[in-house]
């Protein structure tokens, strides 16, 4: 059903090779504040000049262009020249259209390669669906909130050609497929406060709306849409609010996305191209305090597809769930995922480009609390990333190790597509800044990279500390919508995204083809840990493992189990560890060292020299040895 675009991937070149190394040490970097790895580098803000200072939130690309939300609206940026990017006569518009979150993704419907459609999320109920309305509350029986769309093929001059109203608005919205007919948008939404519900509004008969008649019952507006939650202490006959809803736009005529009639009964609209996808059977209710006053929700937060795979990974407050979208307007229930770790909440997701990996994130406490700190001497465990497998098989966690001043939980990210099979997200974390993980082995997770900016931005003014919103990898450079400081730019110099793939857009939310990865063997068996073409230091795990080093002088060191390592191409040094070993130099002049166990050391093409361990050891091939009968 589905049409999938398949890309012509394109190697990215990387502006620098740094040298390999086992943490991230941070170093103060060109006269500043900022903390940081020495393997990023900040080059610059594309600065959101809007007077009213509104919170800046997510982002989009499309070729050479950037598309920066914020609360009040959003910038369309020329990124042609990253480099450029403080240059502000880059901002080709600057729509102001009032709407938090305004979360945004992008689109083409006329088979051309720019961007046709823009897509905006809007979950604080307005006066009305122009962009000019002011805020309200949902007990205005003519308040809207829901999914704008806007037509960006003027670039200079968007202009909206529908506002869709959704139950409880739309927090955040992934795009799920495209058909040829039409393509299809998941609406993530929930109470977000007393003004936010329905509930107060009573039932109405003879209510004229463009010119028909309705019997509108209790809790609903006019535009047809609800918000339900009763009131605290009251009877609860309408449940919790536990759905997504599913737009389909037509490609031919986007605005008809909005296009409704009344039902049969006269007691409320129908919109042909709106359904209401009920959540899985025994969710989990989290019971919430948002300001001040108590709501039941099962609800999702946001999702993320996967275009090849028919899959998409919901975080959903108390749990993951997960889908298969082979029908995007229908799709069916797999299975969940749950941590005893997460409160509140699954917030985002993420997948590997090979489609193994699902990376769910809890935004602790709704973005509000600070989980960068110790709890009676040790890291707090909430606000942390969590792997699994697609078949819902906890992985491993991870959690920056650094301590940050308020508000600190990961939050918005993506996956780096890579053509070498490595796994490494890029991550905000609100005050701790940008983080680079690295979930090769989804079991260790580890950090190599990061940046906490605390300087001035693009060097002027005063100190402005990192509030970062959203980090994603986008063609060779980092790009981070910070709430206060705007969109940041970094350069993540390393050995191990030295295979990152430019892609012809991303919506971030949005991963549309598996990238196989030519992941590197040894003797015929695939590696678990592998190396870069710079110097590597690869320290193996407690589990068997199957090492691989590539170009580079590289330092290899087994663990436990008995392992299979081969060396690379450089002059190697490479040590067994504490099982039965076995060991293979390659090109170079090698060093080969057994450990525990009774290892097997074969040299390679050049000059190798084979040092035996306390086990009985064998060396095959090795011009000198030692220790070896």
């Amino acid at each position: 059903m589905r049409r999938t675009l398949r890309l012509a991937w394109l190697v990215t070149t990387v502006l620098a090779v740094a040298l390999f190394a086992l943490p991230t040490t941070p170093a103060g970097a060109d006269h500043n504040n900022d903390i940081h790895s020495g393997n990023i580098q900040y080059i610059g803000t594309s600065v959101n000049t809007d007077p009213a200072n509104p919170t800046n939130s997510d982002l989009a690309f499309w070729g050479n262009r950037a598309y920066a939300a914020d609360y009040n609206g959003f910038r369309i940026i020329d990124i042609t020249n990253p480099l450029d990017i403080a240059d502000p006569s880059n901002v080709i518009a600057d729509v102001s259209c009032p709407g938090p979150q305004f979360d945004i993704s992008v689109w083409n419907n006329d088979g051309d390669p720019e961007a046709d459609l823009l897509f905006a999320s809007v979950d604080t109920p307005k006066a009305g669906p122009d962009c000019g309305e002011g805020n309200t509350t949902a007990s205005n029986v003519d308040s809207w909130e829901g999914v704008r769309i806007f037509d960006i093929n003027d670039e200079e001059n968007p202009v909206q050609i529908a506002a869709v109203p959704t139950d409880c608005g739309s927090h955040t919205h992934t795009i799920a497929g495209d058909d040829g007919t039409y393509v299809y948008i998941w609406v993530s939404s929930y109470p977000l406060g007393g003004g936010a519900v329905t509930t107060s509004i009573p039932a109405r008969d003879d209510v004229e709306v463009d010119g028909e008649t309705f019997d509108f019952p209790a809790g609903v507006r006019n535009d047809g849409t609800e918000c339900l939650e009763p009131e605290p202490g009251e009877a609860k006959p309408n449940g919790v609010h536990d759905k997504i809803s599913i737009i389909r736009v037509p490609l031919a005529d986007p605005a008809a996305a909005a296009d409704r009639a009344p039902n049969m009964t006269g007691t409320n609209w129908v919109y042909e191209n709106v359904r209401e996808q009920t959540l899985p059977l025994a969710g989990i209710v989290t019971h919430i305090n948002i300001g001040g006053r108590y709501f039941d929700v099962t609800a999702c937060h946001d999702i993320n597809t996967f275009f090849e795979i028919n899959r998409a990974a919901g975080a959903c407050w108390a749990e993951g769930i997960i889908w298969d979208i082979s029908n995007p307007w229908q799709p069916t229930y797999l299975r969940r995922v749950r941590s005893f770790d997460v409160d509140t909440l699954f917030h985002s997701a993420t997948f590997s480009y090979d489609g193994k990996i699902i990376v769910f994130e809890d935004e602790a406490g709704g973005g509000g609390e600070n989980r960068c700190k110790l709890e009676d001497g040790e890291p707090d465990s909430q606000g942390s990333m969590y792997f699994y497998k697609m078949n819902g098989q906890f992985q491993g966690r991870f959690k920056i190790a650094r301590q940050a001043p308020g508000t600190c939980t990961a939050h918005n990210y993506n996956t780096i597509p890579t053509s070498d099979g490595r796994r490494i997200t890029v991550s905000a974390w609100y005050t701790g800044g940008t983080s680079v993980i690295d979930y090769t082995d989804p079991t260790n997770p580890r950090e190599i990279g990061f940046y906490q900016a605390n300087s001035p931005v693009n060097g002027v003014g005063p100190d402005v500390p990192a509030n970062t919103w959203s980090s994603y990898w986008y063609n060779g450079f980092i790009w981070a919508n910070d709430i206060v400081r705007s969109l940041d730019l970094f350069a993540f110099n390393d050995p191990r995204a030295e295979t990152a793939l430019d892609l012809p857009r991303l919506n971030p939310q949005v991963q549309e083809n598996v990238i196989a990865g030519n992941i590197p063997t040894c003797r015929g068996q695939q590696a678990t840990m592998w190396g870069t073409s710079a110097d590597d230091m690869l320290i193996g795990t407690n589990q068997r493992d199957v090492i691989v080093g590539r170009g580079g002088n590289d330092v290899i060191r087994g663990l436990g189990g008995n392992d299979l390592i081969c060396a690379g191409a450089g002059n190697d040094r490479v040590q067994g560890g504490a099982g039965r070993d076995l060991v293979f130099g390659q090109g170079g002049r090698d060093r080969l060292f057994g450990q525990g166990g009774n290892d097997r050391l074969h040299g390679g093409g050049g000059r190798d020299f084979c040092n035996g361990g306390p086990g009985r050891d064998v060396g095959i091939s090795c011009e000198r040895t030692r220790n070896i009968p």
